[in-house]
């Protein structure tokens, strides 16, 4: 694949932001039937998406979701074409797949391969314990996954909330 400019890695981030995701609205907004049919849509997964070895399943009518906590570190492997740029975008939300306000998203950005690990950040920084509704554009496809990330030490989760250690 030959090298992106600035200026059109600029537009697919600024892109993935701006269709951000599911669960990006709330209230009266998603009561019409019209916008219920545009979350299923959404919601149907256009390639397969797996985290930490469980792959997603459609949960709800706004995204898929990982079923189980997985590590803020795991492994996602999508079953995308490797000559797809793959934008993925990770924005703090609640146990629906609302997004919080105010909430900072964090980005990477793949090129070449369809695996990568979560902490492989823009920003380098680690994804923050708690729900983050994950937003994978790849090509002209798009699905949104729902995870619970828990911190992990040396690829191990280590959360009471799991048990495990």
């Amino acid at each position: 694949m030959g090298r992106m400019s600035t200026t059109t890695l600029s537009l697919l981030v600024f892109g993935a932001l701006l269709c951000g995701g599911c669960g990006m609205f709330s209230g009266a907004e998603t009561d019409s039937l019209e916008q219920a049919k545009l979350a299923r849509i959404k919601a149907n997964l256009p390639f397969s998406v797996s985290v930490d070895g469980a792959k997603a399943a459609t949960a709800t009518e706004i995204c898929a979701k990982i079923e189980r906590p997985v590590p803020n570190n795991a492994e996602l492997i999508l079953g995308t074409s490797n000559d797809d740029v793959i934008v993925i975008s990770f924005f703090p939300c609640d146990q629906d797949g609302v997004v919080v306000s105010g909430g900072k998203p964090s980005l990477i950005i793949l090129r070449g391969s369809s695996k990568v690990s979560l902490d492989s950040t823009l920003d380098k920084k680690p994804l923050k314990s708690g729900y983050q509704l994950m937003r994978i554009t790849a090509g002209d496809k798009a699905a949104s996954v729902l995870l619970d990330l828990v911190q992990s030490k040396n690829g191990k989760i280590n959360s009471a909330k799991t048990g495990k250690k």
